[in-house]
């Protein structure tokens, strides 16, 4: 690691070059879990979208299911039972990431000022 921004970190801690050393493991896997929430929740995401599409297109079978056949009705509504379990359990795990990630934040963003 190059001793410049070992320097700058020891300074701004009021800390030694060694302790800076210590700590930048856990600075690494603070870096680590953080990108890791953010990839989840990036996914998380897109796929809340892609299940939204089903639903509306399951909704509209739903709702014109009246006039074809009455099993079409039956299958789009068991099918839109599970998508809304499905987008509230994305929800949850998306709220859950949202509380916790900001926790990891400050360290990641002092250690990345840095490296730039």
């Amino acid at each position: 690691m190059n001793t410049d921004i070992l320097s700058k970190i020891a300074d701004l801690l009021k800390v030694s070059v060694e302790k800076v050393i210590e700590l930048y493991p856990q600075l690494r896997t603070e870096a680590v879990f953080y990108s890791l929430t953010q990839n989840i929740l990036g996914g998380l995401l897109g796929l809340a979208t892609i299940i939204i599409f089903f639903m509306f297109i399951d909704f509209m079978n739903y709702s014109m299911g009246s006039s074809w056949d009455e099993s079409v009705k039956k299958d789009a509504g068991k099918r839109l039972k599970v998508l809304t379990k499905f987008l509230v359990f994305i929800g949850v795990l998306t709220l859950i990431i949202l509380v916790v990630s900001p926790f990891l934040y400050p360290d990641i963003v002092f250690f990345q000022q840095f490296i730039k």
